[in-house]
Parts: C-alpha cells; sequence; structure tokens
C-alpha cells in the first residue's frame, strides 16, 4: 500500500485536498493560518493521529513534505459523451438518467447491482459489485 492510499494532492483556491483511499479531505491550509513548510502534518486542521500516521508511512511529516507530494497517477475525464459514442474499451464520462429501478443478485458470495442508465441517444446497462446501498440511491429519472 506504499503510494496507492493516497492518490492525489490538490490545489484549489489557496486549498488543499487529499484524496485518502478514496476519500477527499479538506486540509484547511491558507495564507492566514500561521502555517510553515516545515510544520507538523499534525498542525493542518482536519488531521488526526491517525492520518498522520500513515502520512508518516509515506514520508510526509511536514506541510511542506504534503504540498510536494504528487500521485504516482491520475485519470482525467474529458467532457461527457453520447452513449451512442461510446466505443469498447474506452474511459469516458457519461451523463444519463437511471431508466430502470436497481437490482440486486446474490452470486456465490457476492451481491451484483444492476441497473439501467440512458441520454437521448442510448442506454447503457450498469454493473457493480458489493455495492448494495446503491439500489436505494439509483432512483427512476435521476
Amino acid at each position: 500500500m506504499k503510494g496507492d492510499s493516497f492518490s492525489a494532492v490538490e490545489e484549489t483556491n489557496s486549498r488543499h485536498f487529499l484524496r485518502y483511499f478514496g476519500r477527499i479531505f479538506r486540509v484547511g491550509i491558507r495564507e492566514d493560518d500561521g502555517l510553515e513548510l516545515t510544520d507538523s502534518v499534525k498542525e493542518i486542521k482536519g488531521i488526526g493521529e491517525k492520518t498522520a500516521q500513515t502520512l508518516t508511512k509515506l514520508g510526509i511529516f511536514t506541510v511542506g513534505d504534503l504540498i510536494a507530494h504528487y500521485p504516482r497517477s491520475y485519470e482525467v475525464y474529458e467532457l461527457p459523451v453520447p452513449i451512442r459514442e461510446l466505443r469498447e474499451g474506452q474511459l469516458a464520462a457519461v451523463e444519463a438518467g437511471v431508466a430502470a429501478l436497481a437490482e440486486v443478485k446474490r452470486l456465490k458470495g457476492l451481491q451484483i447491482v444492476t441497473c439501467s442508465v440512458q441520454d437521448a441517444t442510448g442506454t447503457l446497462r450498469l454493473t457493480w459489485f458489493n455495492q448494495v446501498y446503491l439500489k436505494n440511491v439509483l432512483k427512476r429519472g435521476t
């Protein structure tokens, strides 16, 4: 799990965001906070003891270390494309609405959620594994 647990540090409007195990934490670094690059990451609002320990494993000890920690890799999503224009194996963003209620099937210890989404050009059948809560989130027309 060396560099995999932290995938991004981004700067937006003098605030920094840390992507940590798939969740994004806003860490309060602002000019008026009085933090120096040499200050411990524990001084940053939003970083507790547990997160500081994980950062230490990655070699991140100071505010400067955190700012200079770049992701190993990242994915860039372009503007959404119509479903009709999708090609097999293509990584793309799609803007679509839920066309049918989500269904849950159980198969060999897996909980499989499937749902159809559509836009003006076509329909996609989406599948998630062990994400049963989506059955309550994916509502027709949303």
